[in-house]
């Protein structure tokens, strides 16, 4: 497909964020930067989340295509509060699935990735689709010929594809179960500019082992989704903030780090229960509990939770 962007269009310099060097030691463990994703915050509009986000003193922000109402008054309000932005969430969709034709569904990923250079934002998440009436593995091969398409133009503009694979709770919005499907899909694409995004939650649902794996993908891993949730969950908004579930957050964020991953720990549940409840005190507390936590927690064995 030709890329039909504006040849004016400037690149992003400033990609390289100093937090993410090794706090000054050789060999030294990143230390763990914490976003908010709106998904969490999914009442409250972004001037209140900015704020709240500078005081509890998250690193940054994760933003929702959905909540962006203006994307000239959305920088506006985000060089104003001097608030880095981790993410962007949603492109990708190759299957059809969400009413999308694949050159659609190409051209929409190219808009997201041009909001995400206008935004400054590292990442932008990918979700495959369902699997739409496919066999999977012409699923696969639609999602690796998207990823294709989209590469070199995000490389081009500083931003960073993440493909997030999830469980079957999470069907509606990827086909891709677990670890290996994903990876099968990155190893076809073999492009620097397209890794993964790791999402605790449906990880957990999915990878019996997933402790185990975390020094394997931790180097192909460009965001990792901090989620937490039930263990028998009733439907796909059935998840938790991180410390009330049963995955051992913590334990993961800790083996990350001690594993060199250097990007973003985004705070991102989908759960009606905490859209209704959601407080300033709230998600103060949980960012606390997170930073205290995750240095004390690199390298021990993983706690077993009951599933």
């Amino acid at each position: 497909m030709t890329d039909t962007s504006d040849s004016s269009e400037s690149l992003r310099t400033d990609s390289l964020n100093p937090d993410r060097l090794m706090n000054g030691r050789a060999h030294a463990e990143p230390i763990p930067r914490f976003a908010l994703h709106q998904m969490t915050t999914y009442r409250w509009d972004l001037p209140r989340e900015l704020r709240e986000i500078r005081s509890a003193g998250y690193h940054a922000i994760s933003l929702w295509r959905n909540k962006l109402d203006d994307e000239f008054l959305t920088a506006c309000d985000l060089d104003d509060a001097q608030v880095p932005v981790a993410s962007l969430s949603w492109a990708g969709f190759f299957t059809g699935s969400h009413g999308m034709t694949f050159e659609e569904a190409v051209a929409d990923g190219r808009d997201a990735i041009r909001q995400a250079r206008d935004l400054n934002a590292e990442t932008l998440v990918i979700y495959s689709g369902a699997r739409a009436g496919h066999t999977v593995r012409h699923a696969r091969r639609l999602v690796a010929w998207g990823l294709r398409a989209l590469a070199d133009f995000a490389a081009d503009r500083g931003v960073q594809l993440a493909l997030c694979p999830l469980s079957p709770l999470g069907r509606r919005w990827s086909f891709l179960d677990g670890l290996d499907p994903a990876l099968e899909v990155l190893d076809a694409v073999r492009h620097p500019s397209v890794g993964l995004a790791c999402d605790m939650y449906h990880l957990w649902l999915s990878e019996p082992r997933f402790e185990s794996r975390i020094a394997e993908i931790a180097p192909r891993t460009s965001l990792v989704h901090v989620s937490d949730g039930p263990a028998s969950p009733v439907h796909e908004y059935d998840q938790a903030l991180p410390g009330k579930g049963r995955v051992p957050v913590n334990d993961w964020i800790g083996r990350f780090a001690a594993a060199g991953y250097a990007g973003y720990f985004d705070v991102q549940c989908w759960s009606e229960s905490v859209w209704r409840s959601a407080s300033s005190a709230q998600l103060a507390w949980l960012l606390h509990d997170l930073q205290s936590a995750a240095p004390a927690s690199a390298g021990r064995p993983a706690r077993q939770a009951a599933r």
